[in-house]
């Protein structure tokens, strides 16, 4: 996309949510925001992240964006775990998107490194995840996962307009989505924080204690262009 969010070498760059269009050939197109990092506890309002927890739930996929060889030394897998226990906290309708993991930063890891992290995401129990490899630095893999995320929004349109299951499904899954966000954002304000979106487009610049033992980023993606 366009847009141009802060960059820099240390953890938790971004502070405000940030959004751009991702044009994929002629008339095809997505919003995509970057939103601040979400860190354990986000759900119960721990960290800056937490603020921006009601624009996923307007999310069609989620992708967490994730080090492959983060610089604290975490574990991608621990730190992929953690972003998902976090949803489910905050909302189990949420959490049943599609949630794709995004492995960023592969161009670091030799041939050997890179087959042993995919083997354990992908032997990993527990929910299926579809694993994407990229390299923002090089452009590896990005058009295939453009590309890919396009496809998943054009036939989750179709399967809308041509099953009616999937369409009660939809809106059983929103409303429930919409009663977590009231109640996260009365959560918020018990503990005496703004309510989600108040302080949007600003910072706190309060992470709270822990906020730099994260090694991921969330993206939404919406179907609107």
């Amino acid at each position: 996309s366009a847009s141009r969010p802060t960059i820099a070498a240390y953890p938790f760059t971004t502070l405000t949510r940030n959004l751009g269009v991702v044009r994929v050939g002629h008339e095809r197109s997505f919003v995509m925001a970057d939103v601040p990092g979400l860190i354990a506890g986000a759900a119960e309002v721990a960290g800056l992240g937490s603020q921006f927890l009601r624009h996923l739930s307007r999310c069609r996929i989620l992708l967490h964006m994730v080090d492959s060889l983060p610089l604290d030394e975490s574990d991608p897998l621990d730190n992929v775990r953690a972003i998902e226990a976090e949803l489910a906290s905050y909302s189990t309708a949420l959490a049943e998107r599609p949630c794709w993991v995004v492995l960023n930063k592969i161009d670091l890891l030799d041939d050997e490194q890179r087959a042993r992290l995919l083997e354990r995401f992908q032997t990993e129990p527990g929910p299926q995840r579809r694993i994407n490899v990229i390299s923002a630095i090089t452009g590896a893999g990005i058009d295939a996962l453009t590309y890919a995320v396009m496809d998943h929004i054009d036939a989750r349109r179709q399967r809308l307009e041509d099953d009616s299951e999937a369409q009660v499904d939809e809106v059983r899954r929103e409303a429930q989505i919409s009663d977590d966000v009231l109640q996260h954002a009365l959560l918020r304000r018990k503990s005496g924080l703004p309510a989600d979106g108040e302080v949007d487009g600003e910072a706190d610049g309060n992470t709270q204690d822990g906020a730099d033992d994260a090694s991921v980023e969330v993206f939404y993606v919406r179907d609107e262009t």
